[in-house]
């Protein structure tokens, strides 16, 4: 943005392996207690999560504050559940806690697309652990909405790229809000 608002954008972009691995890894397992564990491993830090409010980004700065909104926005949060008393309450009424664990040694800011990687792989685990089968277009504006609200900034190129793995080129006409069409491209050139 802005070009982007008036005359839409297309862009060529490739996923890639850090050091033969994915540089961003996302693990997630319901747990008995009813509760969210946050554990970063790169950090070597974690956070048990138990009301709604600590849910809250808008006033969190801690290495967490992505990985709460997502969580947030996948439906833990009073928004989703006005009449739900905590978020306590509401685990033990789905019968489960959350235990989710993030590896993400890209520095913040690398212009590499990490928070967005590591925002939807967050997002599409939650919802494999809850079984939703969410389309893809729906996760990107679920994204690009959370990169808004964090002020992660970065256009839809960076979030949509992030997102769909592999050499693609992706395009969208004007707006506000992208409509990308996603052309997978023959990677096999890229090889060495």
């Amino acid at each position: 943005p802005p070009f982007t608002l008036r005359n839409g954008g297309a862009v060529v972009n490739f996923s890639a392996n850090l050091y033969d691995k994915a540089p961003i890894q996302v693990f997630c397992r319901k747990s008995s207690n009813p509760e969210i564990l946050l554990v970063s491993i790169d950090k070597g830090v974690q956070e048990i999560i138990t009301d709604f409010q600590a849910l809250d980004s808008s006033k969190d700065s801690s290495v967490f504050s992505l990985q709460k909104s997502v969580i947030s926005e996948a439906g833990f949060s009073k928004k989703y559940h006005p009449d739900c008393p905590s978020l306590h309450n509401l685990l033990k009424e789905i019968g489960f806690g959350i235990e989710l664990t993030t590896f993400c040694p890209i520095t913040p800011g690398s212009g590499l697309g990490t928070s967005s990687i590591l925002a939807s792989t967050i997002l599409a685990v939650l919802y494999r652990l809850l079984g939703r089968n969410v389309k893809l277009e729906d996760q990107i504006h679920t994204i690009i909405g959370l990169e808004q609200h964090l002020k992660a900034g970065g256009g839809w190129q960076v979030q949509i790229g992030g997102i769909t793995g592999g050499l693609k080129l992706i395009e969208s006409k004007p707006g506000l809000i992208p409509d990308p069409l996603i052309y997978h491209l023959d990677s096999s050139f890229l090889s060495s």
